[in-house]
């Protein structure tokens, strides 16, 4: 695991100009700093010729990232890949905190760094600020499991702070219908709310600037936001390709809600079942099945952010009471699928493409189905002998 992540970012300690987000952060803010505007089109980037990414963060993350241009950018970027490599290490301690990662005999160890087409190894190249994000987000969770729900609260709150998506994840303070919980989650949910209020209020241009980059994101697809949405949006253009005639806009948007419906509902029959389960092991499983959904129904998530279903994917496969699935389920984990297999036939195109670009995403709903079931599985044996007495 560690030769792994070390050959993958060695050569960004001596180009750290390959860390394409990063670079674009540090062009934004150096552009900030001297009165340029920070949404427009990238300003005095530190490398010519660089096409940058547009700056998609609200805009009281700007200050928050100051501090990087203490530094000439070269130095900046060894010191944010060298920072990201011990978070990485913390993360994955986290992991194995929670999860307990050395069952059989540290294969996952193994899997870490190639699960979900290399989505860890994804982040440290592309210098995004993911592995930061989902230090916060397990630090929360460890929290959570130490019944410190407020800890956890304030944990999600301030990885929400960026991506803002996150904040779907307070939902697990639902999972168990407790009042406190509920109170908690609502209240921090509404401080992100007064956050970006207050920032639209201070940075009123700015904050009209960031919400038009933002929303330029929803046309992103394929390897780029291999979500649910993405994939229906992509079948949609495939039919109108073939029939000629294009889908009503609302066809594909009442597919996407029945489906994430449909997954919301399952999983909550599953949250319901996991009542009768030991505590301890309950919550497990609750942040497992909640990381697991919201990959599915969250309508963007790039292909780095799949970091977060690295632990939960691995705490499924360990815990399937039979063998036979760790292998194989454990072997999709790690495949690369970047092929396009045209000499099988272009009739089959269409499956090529999603395999190809949706791969993470149609390994988190199988990921997804197993949780389920043996959630399922597990809450039924403990029922037995409650129904047999």
């Amino acid at each position: 695991m560690i030769a792994i992540i070390l050959m993958a970012s060695s050569s960004l300690f001596v180009h750290p100009v390959k860390q394409r987000d990063f670079l674009g952060i540090y062009t934004v803010v150096s552009a900030f700093n001297q009165g340029h505007d920070p949404y427009g089109t990238a300003a005095l980037p530190p490398v010519e010729g660089e096409d940058l990414a547009p700056y998609v963060y609200p805009p009281y993350t700007l200050y928050l990232f100051r501090p990087i241009t203490c530094f000439n950018f070269v130095t900046a970027g060894r010191i944010f890949l060298a920072l990201k490599l011990i978070v990485a290490a913390g993360l994955i301690f986290l992991w194995h905190r929670l999860f307990n990662l050395n069952q059989y005999r540290g294969l996952f160890w193994i899997l870490v760094p190639l699960a979900f087409s290399g989505t860890l190894i994804a982040d440290i190249r592309a210098g995004n600020i993911s592995i930061f994000e989902e230090l916060a987000i397990w630090t929360g969770f460890y929290l959570y499991s130490q019944k410190k729900t407020a800890g956890f609260g304030i944990a999600i709150l301030l990885a929400a702070s960026f991506k803002l998506t996150p904040i779907l994840l307070l939902g697990l303070l639902a999972t168990k219908w407790r009042k406190k919980e509920l109170l908690q989650g609502a209240i921090f949910g509404a401080m992100l709310i007064c956050l970006l209020a207050a920032s639209a209020v201070i940075w009123p241009e700015l904050f009209a600037s960031f919400v038009k980059n933002a929303r330029s994101l929803g046309s992103e697809h394929g390897e780029n936001n291999p979500s649910t949405w993405a994939l229906i949006g992509d079948i949609a253009h495939w039919l109108k390709i073939k029939t000629g005639h294009a889908l009503p806009s609302i066809v594909p948007l009442a597919a996407y809600a029945a489906v994430a419906l449909g997954a919301i509902t399952v999983s909550g029959k599953m949250f319901l079942r996991l009542r009768s389960l030991e505590e301890k092991k309950a919550d497990l499983w609750r942040i497992c099945l909640l990381c697991l959904l919201f990959a599915l129904v969250v309508p963007r998530i790039k292909d780095y952010s799949y970091i977060l279903l690295i632990g939960p994917s691995l705490y499924v496969l360990a815990s399937a009471k039979w063998v036979s699935p760790v292998v194989p389920l454990g072997a999709l984990l790690t495949i690369f699928s970047y092929q396009s297999l045209q000499w099988l036939g272009m009739a089959l195109q269409p499956f090529y493409t999603v395999q190809r670009e949706y791969w993470c995403l149609l390994l988190a709903w199988m990921a997804w189905g197993l949780c389920c079931y043996s959630i399922w599985r597990e809450t039924s044996e403990s029922d037995c002998p409650r129904s047999t007495a």
